[in-house]
């Protein structure tokens, strides 16, 4: 596997010949530079997925929970991290079906329209490999419930964390192609994460904080130094003991 600095590389090149204007070359050879376009736009889209893939082998998830957990993740953005609330699904759920007019508890209009927009969601971040949802809106008892309890009591239903899990997925790769991160470790802050990730998706978390107090910039980058740390240690003792391993065999 190429390392992502490659990637980044060759895509920032192909970016370059796709935005390439047509109209602004000699006539003559115009048709060519327009086939070199479409191929480009084509590697850009291919390269794009290359990178997402490959840069979860960079990933270390910090899982962040507690009452002030999205105000933790936001100063850690401030100090090189990536954040990503594991149960965006849910809130976005929640806010298109607002936005189609649906109340505030989950009714039989909600149940239909969530279909929908599951559906659309699933297309949107190229999860169409997850299962149709298998829904009983009278069996699960979820009618006259808050329309974000119901919401969660389907989705655990129907996909563990599978859902939330691939999205952050998706969430992490176009986040840290945004960036152009291309080192070794990239630390991605995944709050909210009451439960544990789908580690078809993603890695599992490799520490937990809890974070129910004030937060500023410099406890949250205190904190991240010591997670480092701690993590560096881990990683120190268990190279030595590998090493030692291998001199006695």
């Amino acid at each position: 596997m190429r390392n992502l600095k490659e990637v980044l590389t060759e895509l920032r090149d192909k970016e370059a010949e796709a935005a390439i204007e047509p109209t602004e070359v000699d006539p003559r050879v115009r048709a060519g530079v327009e086939a070199n376009i479409r191929n480009a736009k084509s590697d850009v889209d291919r390269l794009s997925r290359e990178y997402k893939d490959s840069v979860m082998s960079n990933v270390v998830i910090i899982g962040v929970k507690g009452r002030s957990a999205a105000e933790f993740a936001k100063s850690a953005e401030k100090a090189g991290a990536i954040a990503v609330d594991f149960h965006l699904i849910n809130d976005l759920l929640v806010s298109n079906l607002k936005a189609r007019a649906v109340g505030e508890e989950y009714s039989s209009d909600a149940h239909f329209k969530l279909l929908d927009e599951l559906s659309k969601i699933r297309i949107t971040y190229d999860i169409v490999q997850l299962p149709n949802p298998m829904i009983n809106a009278y069996s699960d008892g979820i009618y006259g419930k808050p329309l974000a309890e119901a919401i969660s009591v389907l989705l655990t239903k129907n996909y563990g964390t599978g859902l939330q899990s691939a999205i952050t997925r998706r969430e992490i790769g176009r986040k840290a192609l945004a960036s152009k991160f291309g080192g070794k470790k990239l630390p991605v802050i995944l709050y909210n994460l009451t439960e544990e990730v789908d580690t078809n998706y993603i890695p599992a978390a490799t520490t937990m904080i809890t974070s129910d107090g004030k937060v500023t910039d410099n406890s949250v980058k205190k904190k991240l130094t010591e997670v480092r740390n701690l993590l560096n240690n881990k990683e120190s003792q268990n190279n030595g003991q590998s090493a030692q391993t291998q001199e006695e065999v």
